[in-house]
């Protein structure tokens, strides 16, 4: 079984460095290292030519012009050799155990579309404060079959954080990998049409950790009214070709996991009310979820300020 990191970066010079230290830190490292530099103009490319020289199992690639992230890791996800997938965002870190874990789920479960552990948050700050965040409220690894997908849906809130994921790579290929007009949302629609198709696993441990600033890509295309109309567009395009994975967003109330402001978007079209109603109490109850989630995280980091104090 051969693996392949994938990254698409652009602009992250100030991190990229860390980001690419925890990659080749791993303690089963992966077999080739794939960068596409999205035609960054801020020194990512004297780091990474820097990093390449230290690191001969690294490939890398520039892009003419800005592509973005979905058609920068698809052409990655092409050029690619390794059996299995994982895409490390250019700002977030891999636990030194990621490969080891993941990978070994994958050996005693090779069908499956993907394999996906807990993560830390921190904020873009140092040093790190990191915050455990759970993706599934299990102790023991499980496996999930497609069959098990609704009901998962049913009894559990929670999302699929794609920088926790190692991915079957003949999986990724057969869903036609990341799609563009998805932006910051094409990596969650994927993973859900993965679930629902191939199944995947889930193993208790912190296997990654998540950057959060003000001015990620997510949040960008969040402010972007444009943007933000062709993602929903295209997702409901999708989701009419698509009835199971209609039915899971329309029963099992998936719209919810949507960001605020593509939810309210869609509440504002009267023809999706009848899809978007059974999403409306449980996005109420994520909202505030969040915001006690918030003021924990509020309380932790005085916490800890006054520790180290």
């Amino acid at each position: 079984m051969t693996t392949s990191l994938i990254m698409a970066t652009f602009g992250h010079a100030h991190c990229l460095r860390e980001s690419l230290n925890s990659i080749v830190k791993q303690t089963r490292p992966p077999d080739e290292i794939l960068i596409v530099d999205d035609a960054s103009s801020d020194g990512t490319s004297d780091i990474l030519q820097t990093f390449r020289h230290r690191h001969p199992r690294v490939r890398i690639l520039r892009n003419p012009k800005n592509l973005g992230p979905a058609r920068s890791l698809n052409i990655a996800l092409t050029l690619s050799r390794g059996d299995f997938i994982a895409g490390c965002a250019s700002d977030d870190l891999l636990e030194p155990c990621f490969f080891e874990t993941t990978l070994a789920t994958f050996q005693r479960h090779p069908h499956l579309g993907f394999c996906v552990g807990d993560t830390y948050r921190f904020w873009d700050q140092s040093p790190h404060q990191l915050m455990p965040h759970k993706t599934l409220p299990f102790k023991d690894p499980c496996v999930f079959t497609p069959k098990d997908i609704d009901h998962l849906y049913q009894s559990c809130h929670f999302v699929i954080q794609s920088h926790a994921c190692l991915y079957r790579k003949q999986a990724l290929i057969e869903l036609g990998g990341f799609h563009p007009k998805l932006h910051s949302l094409c990596d969650w629609y994927l993973n859900l049409a993965l679930a629902l198709k191939h199944g995947f696993a889930y193993t208790p441990e912190y296997v990654s950790r998540y950057r959060l600033h003000p001015q990620s890509y997510a949040r960008r295309i969040q402010q972007d009214r444009w943007k933000r109309q062709e993602s929903l567009h295209t997702l409901i395009d999708l989701l009419s070709n698509a009835p199971k994975l209609d039915h899971l967003f329309t029963q099992y109330k998936v719209f919810s996991q949507l960001p605020y402001p593509y939810f309210i978007d869609l509440c504002k079209r009267p023809s999706l009310w009848r899809r978007m109603a059974p999403s409306v109490f449980k996005k109420i109850a994520s909202i505030l979820r969040k915001r006690i989630d918030l003021y924990q995280r509020w309380v932790y980091t005085q916490m800890n300020s006054k520790t180290n104090f």
